[in-house]
């Protein structure tokens, strides 16, 4: 097995980017586009906020610049639509980063997925390797964030 970012992750926070990687789908359920939105665990408890920007990209951008001010999180998942190629067929993909404060990268889950209400997927999800850590980055947060809420996931 290769060793990534990912498969390095203690189980508790693997199990979270399962968890975010679910909602993201199910999100997609109606057919529109997935908002960019951060799960943040902070004493134990998950919080969701939400990124709606113009752009796809300025609410990713957004969500990182809010993670990377967040000083309390324990642990954190970034997720958001795009797309992935694989032998030459470009796909739209779920993406889903997560970290866990102290340790040197993220991990990355994507998830293919043919669009439709709702969304099929298509194969597993794949590790996409190491990117830059979540947390600990410096700069305030900016971008619009919906109103923090209380989030409990469904087992």
């Amino acid at each position: 097995m290769r060793v990534t970012a990912w498969t390095e992750l203690d189980e508790a926070t693997q199990e979270l980017s399962w968890q975010v990687l679910d909602h993201a789908v199910d999100s997609l359920a109606g057919g529109g586009p997935l908002t960019p939105f951060a799960v943040v665990v902070q004493r134990g408890e998950k919080t969701l906020h939400r990124f709606a920007d113009e752009t796809l990209e300025e609410g990713v951008a957004a969500a990182r610049a809010f993670l990377g001010g967040h000083p309390g999180a324990e642990a954190a998942a970034l997720a958001y639509d795009g797309y992935l190629t694989r032998e030459g067929v470009r796909t739209d993909a779920v993406y889903v980063e997560v970290h866990r404060r102290g340790r040197p990268t993220a991990g990355c889950l994507a998830q293919r997925y043919a669009p439709g209400a709702p969304p099929e997927l298509i194969g597993n999800a794949t590790d996409c390797g190491d990117l830059p850590p979540l947390l600990g980055k410096a700069g305030p947060p900016t971008g619009t964030a919906a109103p923090r809420k209380r989030w409990l996931f469904r087992r």
